[in-house]
């Protein structure tokens, strides 16, 4: 969380025109406490439906945005191939 606001009040200051590093520290604050509700409130849901991970609820999901990412891309500069 401490660091979300450092983050958040670097980026205020030296990124944003006008803005203060006090409200980069609450941006910071909002997306730490955002971010954490929302791994609570996924948890509660997973509890309550008794899975263990969600890509068995839909398992072609994590598959396709693995084969999407492009860092799963070749390269003609690595060497690699498909």
């Amino acid at each position: 969380m401490a660091f979300a606001m450092v983050a958040g009040a670097l980026l205020m200051r030296y990124v944003i025109d006008g803005g203060q590093w006090w409200q980069g520290v609450l941006l910071g604050l909002a997306a730490a406490a955002s971010a954490t509700l929302g791994d609570l409130g996924e948890s509660m849901i997973k509890r309550d439906l008794g899975i263990k991970d969600m890509g068995t609820l839909l398992p072609a999901t994590a598959a396709s945005w693995t084969a999407s990412t492009p860092s799963s891309r070749p390269r003609p500069w690595s060497g690699s191939s498909w």
